[in-house]
């Protein structure tokens, strides 16, 4: 654990931070010209740091998302599934749905966020259960 957190000082002293916005996910900023080696490193110590950044006070998954993050979330879970998973498109919306719909209330049921809806991401029309 003692490298991700030396990588995690070493991004910060950059003017650069890695944010936990999914239990199994991370966000990276960093200048530019830095960016694809800090990438890098965050990649090769990536489950050390889920569990360092899980840990502190304010990691809370998709804290301070907006409209465009859940949409980018929404869709990279839908293409996982039906490529990556072989499943049908309508059956890998509608897991990619309940994915954020888990990130979003922490596995309660909501209606459909009106940020999507404004950015024309409809609801699956198959059922959830």
């Amino acid at each position: 654990m003692t490298g991700a957190l030396d990588i995690l000082a070493d991004i910060r002293r950059c003017g650069g931070n890695v944010s936990l916005v999914a239990p199994d996910r991370l966000r990276v900023s960093a200048p530019s010209d830095l960016l694809p080696e800090f990438a890098a490193r965050v990649r090769a110590v990536k489950p050390d740091l889920l569990l360092a950044l899980a840990k502190t006070d304010d990691a809370k998954p998709a804290k301070g998302w907006d409209a465009m993050d859940w949409k980018a979330y929404y869709e990279e879970r839908a293409a996982i599934r039906q490529y990556d998973g072989e499943l049908p498109r309508l059956q890998a919306e509608e897991l990619a749905w309940r994915d954020m719909i888990k990130m979003m209330q922490g596995g309660s049921s909501i209606g459909w966020p009106p940020a999507l809806v404004k950015l024309g991401i409809t609801p699956p029309s198959a059922p959830l259960v």
